[in-house]
């Protein structure tokens, strides 16, 4: 450049410096690709590890809906025995266990006339 006209130099030196105004830029831009990139990953991982902490968690579930049918059974046959007595104590527990909606526990379901 120092062999160049003072005109084409003062042009010269407007080039590079547009260059490393592109090249600051860019790379700006690279480091908020590869930020967003790493909190990606990040979220990517977390929620890989939510889903394997919930599917080993589906055995145990099942094992406890195993007892469901005898349960409803029981609760059946209580309730044709003495169709006005109150349900056995069981029947709270078993109700709580299965996490039914309030409006079921207290038979005010979409069906009944309340």
């Amino acid at each position: 450049m120092g062999k160049l006209p003072p005109d084409e130099q003062r042009k010269a030196q407007l080039i590079v410096s547009q260059m490393n105004d592109a090249l600051t830029r860019q790379g700006k831009v690279v480091g908020d690709y590869a930020e967003r990139a790493d909190e990606a990953q990040r979220d990517l991982t977390e929620h890989t590890a939510d889903m394997a902490e919930g599917l080993a968690s589906v055995p145990g579930d099942l094992a406890g809906l195993r007892s469901l049918p005898g349960d409803v059974k029981d609760l059946e046959a209580a309730t044709h025995r003495n169709p006005w007595a109150r349900a056995p104590s069981s029947c709270g527990a078993l109700l709580r266990s299965y996490a039914l909606p309030n409006d079921c526990r207290s038979g005010r379901g979409k069906n009944s006339a309340t």
